[in-house]
């Protein structure tokens, strides 16, 4: 017989190694860790902010043993409408598996909101506005109240009905409007002739725009003096 029949007969007759202890996860537990986490950040927020764990609600094998979880910061700004949460699992102290739970955000405000769609450069005593239930989660920005709003403002850009008014949504009102007519002082050494002209756009004291003196000239770069004088600057 050969030598090797009884140590191949010695290995097949031989007791399995038993495997390894194993646990199960669920995913209810993993997802009240991350939402639990989550409204503490969003502890001092004002309205009211709804989480909605995503994913397959399947569970997690690991390792036997006394089983602990840790949860990461969330960078970034927040409430936003997703975020990603990264989790560690350890078992006996020992990281065994990470995993990224991602979250559907919304954060409820009763906001002043824009009642009907307006053009950029709107001047704010006549924005029309409601209060509305909206999720700032979606408006990245500051969300303003219309009666603090100066009146000496405009929006800066076009805006749909239903959005909060946010303060990156507004700016100044320019001392000079493109299309207003103004004073134009013409300077050359001891001689000085005023005149009039159409001004070709926006502007504020001291910044230089073009002006339209007449139909047959060309426009002349002028200086703004104040919102119904500019001196010409060619």
């Amino acid at each position: 017989m050969s030598l090797l029949a009884p140590l191949l007969l010695a290995a097949l007759l031989a007791p399995e190694s038993p495997a390894p202890a194993r646990q199960s996860v669920p995913h209810a537990q993993v997802a009240a860790a991350v939402r639990a986490h989550l409204e503490a950040m969003s502890a001092d927020l004002p309205g009211e902010v709804e989480l909605t764990v995503l994913g397959r609600a399947e569970p997690l094998a690991l390792p036997a043993g006394q089983h602990a979880l840790k949860l990461g910061e969330i960078p970034g700004r927040w409430p936003r409408p997703r975020v990603a949460v990264a989790v560690q699992h350890f078992v006996d102290g020992r990281h065994v598996r990470s995993q990224t739970v991602w979250v559907a955000v919304n954060w409820w405000r009763e906001l002043d909101s824009y009642d009907a769609n307006l053009p950029a450069g709107t001047p704010v005593a006549v924005i029309a506005h409601r209060k509305t239930r909206v999720d700032l989660a979606r408006a990245d920005g500051e969300p303003v109240d219309a009666a603090a709003l100066p009146p000496a403002h405009r929006l800066r850009r076009s805006v749909r009905a239903g959005e909060p008014l946010l303060a990156e949504h507004f700016e100044p009102m320019p001392d000079v409007l493109a299309g207003a007519m103004l004073e134009v002082q013409v300077v050359r050494g001891a001689v000085h002739l005023n005149t009039s002209g159409r001004a070709l756009a926006d502007g504020f004291v001291g910044d230089v725009i073009p002006v339209a003196l007449d139909a047959g000239r060309k426009p002349v770069n002028s200086i703004i003096l104040t919102s119904l004088a500019v001196r010409v600057e060619d």
